[in-house]
């Protein structure tokens, strides 16, 4: 498939600062979030962006960016296939890059323990506490944390023990899998000892040890595990995972299901050790409940901390700018004619920083959440992406967030501590996706307001 470039397409300016092969991926790199608001600002709310090795994109920023993620005259087939030699090995086979008849077809068999329903069914609550309480029993005075490695193993951990991987397996699994989904992996160059090289092993292990646990879910009729359900999970038609799209959805689930909890509780814990108000704010709606919340419903006791979720996720969304669609019926977009097999992406940073949506968009409010007169809809939720490609593991995502902030807030109040950030709130990281540094740390101090 040949898709337009600047070059057959002239009239779409071009972002600044490409190199020769990398591309944009520098400037990405360095300061995804700067580079792409002052691109904005200069070029207008469309313009070409290359992500490197030659994949040409126009960014739609603003509210067109629905468009694109409606899939109405978009398809999700650009990123994906065996004919890419970028994110193939990743997202070959998977929901993630399906449409149409596929797409709903793989979506309705694995997509009910993910539901509201399905969580509550799978009583996940409590497996996320119980994780939780692990995770932060050893906390105490003076305990150092580097808080994107504690947030990032909480969330792994829950996403393979969901799958029904054994507590003792559980180091393993996630070195493995950051072999499979590391920053370097998508440069497209396979030789012993290269990232891409380490990818395609830690993929063909997965597989190996995922086939273990299907043949055990069939054998016993497991149906209430997450592994069980998406193994024996069918359609409407009553059809379900092919033996390749089974082992691909479950590989990808584990990158969907965890990433978007780690960087966004680390980066509540970063702003609660930065502004003792807000952490007070937490810690009394924490202490205040009975118990941490058992089911996503149950969510509506913890409303500040939930906001809390929501607003860090905002100001900080995991994928700022979705991964491409291609253009399958010429729309126009800003009066601009953009034709078939176009390469679009939309900007979700732009969204979640949409003044007319978020007054004082820079600004940490609580308030934009909690006095809303309803539940966050979908457009509220743009970071999750939006259309038929809505996050699977939104609710999931959201649900485990609360509950470790909670159960971590309850911890340190039973011990009279507080975090506090060491040093100022840190610039993100990015590429592959959008994190705190895994430097930055949280120390545990007296709270002497307790």
């Amino acid at each position: 498939m040949k898709l337009h470039t600047p070059k057959t397409l002239p009239y779409i300016p071009v972002a600044p600062g490409a190199l020769p092969i990398l591309g944009h991926f520098a400037k990405m790199k360095n300061n995804q979030v700067a580079f792409l608001e002052e691109t904005q600002k200069k070029l207008g709310p469309l313009f070409w962006l290359n992500a490197g090795f030659g994949q040409w994109t126009v960014v739609v920023t603003g509210e067109a960016a629905h468009t694109v993620m409606k899939n109405k005259e978009t398809r999700s087939d650009v990123m994906g296939g065996e004919g890419d030699r970028i994110t193939g090995h990743i997202t070959t086979d998977t929901v993630s890059i399906k449409d149409g008849a596929p797409h709903r077809r793989i979506r309705g068999a694995i997509q009910s323990p993910f539901t509201p329903k399905g969580l509550t069914v799978s009583e996940i609550g409590a497996l996320l506490e119980e994780t939780a309480e692990k995770r932060t029993s050893g906390w105490k005075e003076n305990t150092k944390l580097e808080i994107l490695h504690e947030t990032s193993v909480y969330a792994l951990d829950i996403i393979f023990r969901m799958l029904g991987v054994a507590d003792l397996d559980l180091p393993l699994w996630r070195k493995t899998y950051n072999d499979f989904v590391g920053p370097w992996t998508m440069i497209p160059f396979n030789f012993p000892g290269s990232p891409r090289w380490r990818s395609l092993k830690a993929r063909d292990w997965m597989d190996k040890e995922f086939q273990k646990m299907i043949d055990q879910a069939r054998a016993t009729g497991d149906t209430k595990t997450m592994l069980g359900a998406i193994v024996h999970g069918t359609d409407e038609e009553g059809q379900g995972l092919e033996p390749k799209e089974l082992f691909a959805n479950l590989r990808i689930l584990g990158l969907a299901g965890h990433e978007t909890t780690a960087a966004t509780v680390a980066w509540m814990f970063i702003h609660m050790g930065a502004t003792p108000e807000l952490w007070e704010e937490i810690r009394e709606e924490a202490v205040a409940a009975d118990s941490p919340p058992t089911s996503p419903k149950d969510m509506e006791r913890f409303p500040k901390i939930e906001a809390l979720f929501r607003e860090v996720l905002r100001l900080y969304p995991v994928i700022n700018v979705l991964t491409p669609r291609r253009v399958e019926e010429p729309i126009e977009i800003y009066g601009v004619k953009i034709p078939k097999d176009t390469s679009v992406s939309a900007s979700l940073l732009s969204l979640s920083r949409d003044a007319n949506l978020y007054p004082n968009p820079e600004t940490l409010s609580l308030e934009r959440w909690t006095k809303q007169a309803h539940r966050p809809k979908p457009s509220e939720a743009v970071q999750f992406g939006g259309g038929p490609h809505f996050c699977l593991g939104y609710h999931l995502a959201v649900f485990e967030g609360v509950v470790y902030t909670t159960i971590a807030a309850r911890r340190l109040a039973s011990l009279g501590l507080q975090p506090v950030l060491q040093g100022e709130i840190p610039k993100p990281t990015y590429m592959p996706l959008t994190r705190p540094p895994a430097e930055a740390k949280i120390l545990l101090k007296p709270n002497y307001k307790a």
